[in-house]
């Protein structure tokens, strides 16, 4: 699998009006993206910046979506495989939850792609396929993983 052009895709969209959707990141947006929770990654960036500041290890996204009241939720893993789930004002102002996965659950697997911001390491091992994710002035912030094997 290649995600061809998919920085600047993502770039194009962090310029965008909200709502909003540039001709050229709807012509080249890729099926991996579009219908995933990443389309929204720039939306969603303050709230899981504020999250990963908050976690006591460095750690990744495995799913973030909005939530009522300017809210967002997220699934981050950290380094140790531990599972946290994350409550951040969408401003990323505050964080409201940050707690250990549920007791006795079971690991929840990553509505991909999983996302780490730089200068985290995405994650190891042949099965994934990164793709550099940069912002508007062409910065790389972070990566996107998707499960290949």
């Amino acid at each position: 699998m290649r995600i061809d052009r998919l920085a600047v895709v993502l770039s194009a969209l962090a310029v965008a009006a909200p709502g909003e959707r540039p001709a050229e990141a709807t012509e080249t947006m890729s099926a991996e993206i579009e219908g995933t929770w990443a389309q929204h990654l720039f939306d969603l960036l303050p709230a899981i910046d504020a999250c990963l500041a908050a976690a006591s290890e460095p750690a990744s996204v495995l799913r973030a979506g909005p939530m009522d009241q300017d809210r967002v939720g997220m699934r981050l893993v950290d380094v140790l495989d531990a599972e946290w789930e994350c409550v951040a004002e969408a401003d990323g102002e505050a964080v409201e939850l940050l707690q250990p996965a549920g007791e006795g659950s079971e690991p929840v697997p990553p509505v991909e792609p999983v996302f780490t911001r730089a200068p985290g390491a995405p994650p190891p091992g042949g099965c994934y396929e990164h793709q550099e994710v940069e912002d508007a002035s062409g910065e790389v912030i972070g990566w996107l993983s998707f499960h290949v094997c």
